[in-house]
């Protein structure tokens, strides 16, 4: 169990993505004391500025690493040390880094959008929230880390789920929905 005490956020830093609600998050799950946050993911200079305006006034700067671009190697080798990604995205095509992330072992608690609806397969790959809000978030993620035993187990069946979407075929699905668009 190579895993840090780390909630992440993995995304392009834009507002329909989601991650001023993950920052929201942050500031709630900050309440215990030992978890770290990770944005991984790149954003415009001065939206960058903003988000980490917004962490300050939360509170919660110093426990926040934005890590901006990562190779795929390096995504996944954080993906792999993290314990819960989240994922409050209200507009996605897939969601791919659920998959992603549960290859890596790790659980994703991801809003009801659609898409995420597709990708987190609910209490198996992770967890679906009620209600579409960084408190229904921030909920799910602390009773995850209350319960461990819970916790390993959506890890193992993490593995399992992901490994039903061949590279090959997801990757094909996501040119398709770019040539879509």
């Amino acid at each position: 169990e190579n895993k840090n005490n780390t909630v992440t956020f993995l995304g392009a830093l834009a507002k329909d993505k989601g991650v001023e609600d993950a920052i929201d998050t942050f500031g709630l799950l900050s309440k215990n004391k030992n978890l770290s946050f990770w944005i991984i993911g790149k954003g415009g200079a001065m939206y960058v500025a903003r988000l980490k305006k917004k962490c300050k006034s939360l509170g919660i700067e110093k426990r926040v690493k934005f890590w901006g671009f990562v190779s795929q190697q390096e995504k996944f080798n954080l993906l792999s040390k993290t314990q819960i990604l989240i994922n409050p995205s209200l507009k996605e095509g897939w969601g791919l880094v659920n998959i992603e992330a549960n290859a890596m072992g790790t659980p994703v608690v991801a809003y009801k959008s659609d898409g995420l609806i597709d990708s987190v397969k609910n209490n198996v790959s992770g967890i679906l929230v009620e209600e579409n809000k960084p408190i229904f978030l921030a909920k799910e993620v602390f009773l995850l880390l209350e319960n461990k035993k819970r916790l390993v187990k959506l890890s193992l069946d993490s593995i399992k789920w992901s490994k039903k979407f061949e590279w090959s075929k997801s990757r094909k699905l996501s040119l398709n929905l770019i040539e879509n668009l």
